[in-house]
């Protein structure tokens, strides 16, 4: 791993404190729970007084979470307690050392923090507030996480444009024209056709998704920050078809690879229709009891509904070659849903910290597919890698018309090779059917 490059702070003349009002979205779950108590990954921790920003003792993920300040967005946050916040920790944190200032913590910072100070009365923001948003940006633009890429480079480019909107003419000015090239090669590369994000996990789709929201959102609300044609592919992405409220059940939340994230949540949808000004939903919706189905190829994820019930299959790739670090053993695994309660699902994702339970959420028996000949679908190593894929992960998918008390479309999803993949000497060939209650 790379060190760290220090950084001067450049000069601020004229910040612009209200340059993200607006333009984040709300969160309801409770991580703040009142004074200086959190609780993260089913974990409180009531720290009195004041914050230990160090957090000794919990995992690092949880000390992620304590320094990401997403619990600035909670509805019930009081405004008058963002300073208090806000200043505690750039007291207790001195530049460039701890874990707060590692890139990828951050990166989600300075854009909780550039949403809620936007919400402060006009004069508001000490001069001690700008300095830190200016020298952590600089160090961030400094130590861009291009040697992970895929989700943590592009939320590292998505706090630069929001720090940069915040610094203003001259100093954010010139952020943005260093920063915007590559934002644009990483968004033709990290969204895919159909409007999925490459790393094929729906917990990262929506978590990507909510990003795209907010830049769209920011850049409506400063004019120039994008150029328009940077904006177009934004609003294009948004109205793709894995961002349709119709290709997932806002009511409920599929949960390959997921921690805590829905594919698409009501929350998220009714933000995506108000941010993006594109109204409920352009497609006509689903008459009671007629079945629905929505094909993502190019994410391999294949979605049929009918009122409150609906089945989620996986046929696509694990994720991107070069960066499979979010990757499961899943393919051509299903999730059922039946009245709007889950009754088939995969196990989901534990937590990032290596051992039994991280390795089980990640292997092929954690998931509804099957195992074959003993042997794990990819080589799954350390607590965020994996290897080749043994499996062919591309699917081809059709319909054909059945008889013996199948009515109407029944659906098959398989990989290449006429709907098989094989794996010494074996062979997975799914085929699934539509009855009718």
């Amino acid at each position: 791993m790379r060190q760290p490059r220090s950084v001067a702070s450049p000069k601020v003349i004229a910040p612009r404190p209200q340059a993200a009002h607006g333009c984040l979205l709300p969160i309801a779950n409770a991580a703040w729970l009142g004074g200086h108590r959190f609780g993260f990954l089913n974990h409180v921790r009531d720290f009195g007084t004041q914050v230990d920003w160090v957090a000794a003792g919990e995992s690092r993920l949880w000390q992620y979470n304590l320094h990401y300040f997403d619990w600035l967005r909670q509805l019930d946050f009081p405004p008058a307690d963002v300073l208090d916040h806000i200043g505690q920790w750039i007291a207790a944190n001195p530049p460039f050392n701890g874990t707060g200032w590692e890139p990828y913590p951050s990166s989600l910072r300075l854009v909780n923090w550039l949403g809620a100070l936007a919400s402060l009365p006009p004069g508001h923001v000490p001069r001690s507030v700008v300095e830190s948003i200016a020298l952590q940006g600089a160090w961030l633009e400094a130590n861009i996480e291009y040697q992970l890429g895929a989700n943590h480079l592009f939320v590292n480019l998505k706090a630069l444009l929001f720090t940069a909107a915040f610094l203003g003419d001259g100093v954010g000015q010139a952020l943005a024209a260093r920063v915007v090239p590559r934002f644009v090669v990483e968004l033709g590369e990290q969204f895919l056709a159909d409007g999925g994000h490459y790393e094929r996990s729906p917990m990262y789709h929506a978590i990507l998704t909510q990003d795209l929201l907010e830049l769209r959102a920011l850049s409506r609300r400063n004019p120039g920050l994008l150029p328009s044609e940077v904006a177009l592919k934004l609003e294009r992405f948004l109205q793709a078809p894995s961002n349709s409220p119709r290709a997932w059940n806002p009511q409920m939340t599929a949960c390959f690879c997921s921690m805590t994230q829905p594919p698409i949540s009501r929350r998220v949808a009714r933000s995506c229709w108000r941010l993006t000004g594109q109204g409920r939903d352009a497609e006509p919706s689903a008459r009671d009891g007629e079945l629905t189905s929505r094909a993502l190829p190019a994410s391999g994820y294949f979605v049929a509904k009918r009122d409150r019930d609906m089945v989620v299959f996986d046929c696509g790739e694990v994720g991107p070659a070069h960066q499979p670090g979010h990757a499961h053993c899943d393919t051509l695994s299903f999730e059922l849903y039946v009245d709007g309660r889950r009754l088939l699902t995969n196990a989901g994702n534990y937590d990032y910290v290596a051992g039994p339970v991280r390795s089980h959420a990640r292997s092929t028996r954690a998931h509804n597919t099957v195992v074959v000949d003993g042997m794990e679908q990819s080589e799954i190593w350390g607590c965020v890698q994996s290897g080749a894929a043994r499996f062919a992960a591309l699917c081809k998918v059709g319909a054909r018309a059945r008889r013996g008390g199948i009515s109407g479309c029944a659906r098959w999803l398989s990989a290449p090779s006429g709907g098989s993949h094989t794996c010494s000497n074996g062979r997975h060939r799914r085929l699934n059917h539509r009855f009718e209650r």
